[in-house]
């Protein structure tokens, strides 16, 4: 396995549960070749944005009912893996779905925003470019 930015295609998902709090998740398990590798996008009051904009990053419209995440079956998605230490084990995970590459269609957000400061708009009144 690599760790990087890496296309996957997606083998399974399972709403979930943490055992420790409640919160609800969604577990995305990749097949990269012939290595498998489960992320999940946690729900918590912290982590909503970042959900939303994790969702979309693996062209999932958030605005939809969660239980068609399933949809996703079988498609291939963009995550970032990386290695951590586990308990004292080295191991591979997927650290985020999506990428940190910005696509033409954030470049172009970015570019109108900052356009529209220029000719006079207040940054309060330009939505923020969401860059995964």
């Amino acid at each position: 396995m690599e760790t990087g930015t890496l296309k996957g295609i997606v083998e399974d998902v399972q709403h979930t549960v943490s055992p420790g709090k409640g919160t609800y998740g969604i577990k995305i398990t990749c097949r990269f070749g012939d290595e498998r590798l489960a992320g999940t996008i946690w729900f918590s009051d912290k982590a909503m944005g970042f959900a939303r904009t994790q969702l979309r990053s693996i062209g999932f419209d958030p605005d939809r009912d969660l239980k068609e995440v399933v949809d996703l079956v079988d498609t291939e998605i963009t995550v970032t893996v990386g290695q951590e230490n586990y308990k004292g084990v080295d191991r591979y995970k997927i650290e985020r779905f999506g990428s940190d590459e910005a696509s033409d269609e954030i470049i172009a957000k970015a570019q109108e925003a900052i356009r529209a400061i220029g000719k006079g708009k207040s940054a309060e009144e330009v939505d923020e470019p969401t860059f995964h």
